[in-house]
């Protein structure tokens, strides 16, 4: 089928916002507008959201309020966008979805899309992790792969996954748009 006429039914379909879901340097910001645009929809960033409402960046917050509270603030974010009637794409930090309120409020309010990027896409996306917080100083290849081993089994939960490499995002945007018109197909 043509492009432009699963862009059509998608757009058509879609109720419920899609959240995407990945780490750190998975694609959520790129791809989450790359597809709002192709669907003449909002894209929204919950970090975005976040930091604007706080006055400070993440790594600011985690540092004067902690990790604990960061969540917090997170959860109640994605709860205000899932519930939030405007269809919309938003992308989340890579924390959100690894909180089972978050994770439940995600999936029964939105359709949820995990960006599944190997070690070695992730690594290269992300170069030294300045400025992020999970890092710390620590090699980001080895912080990475734990944060792999850790999450990888949690984002599967998500109602749809699309794998992600080094190519052109208008091939991934292809692969996840896709995914998203198999998955109203289906439903």
């Amino acid at each position: 089928m043509d492009i432009n006429l699963k862009i059509e039914f998608i757009r058509k379909r879609l109720r419920r916002p899609v959240v995407f879901v990945g780490l750190m340097g998975a694609g959520k910001t790129s791809l989450g507008k790359a597809l709002a645009a192709s669907l003449k929809l909002e894209f929204v960033d919950s970090d975005d959201i976040i930091t604007a409402h706080e006055g400070s960046s993440i790594p600011e917050i985690f540092e004067k309020s902690g990790e604990a509270h960061f969540r917090d603030l997170e959860r109640q974010t994605l709860l205000d966008l899932a519930q939030d009637k405007d269809v919309k794409i938003i992308g989340t930090g890579g924390g959100a979805f690894m909180n089972d309120e978050t994770r439940e409020t995600i999936q029964s309010n939105a359709l949820s899309l995990f960006l599944n990027a190997h070690l070695d896409v992730l690594v290269k996306r992300i170069g030294s992790g300045e400025g992020r917080p999970l890092f710390d100083g620590k090699p980001p290849e080895e912080v990475l792969a734990e944060l792999i081993k850790e999450r990888y089994p949690i984002y599967e939960e998500a109602h749809m996954s699309v794998a992600t490499y080094d190519e052109p995002i208008e091939e991934t945007l292809n692969r996840v748009q896709q995914t998203l018109y198999s998955h109203l197909m289906a439903g």
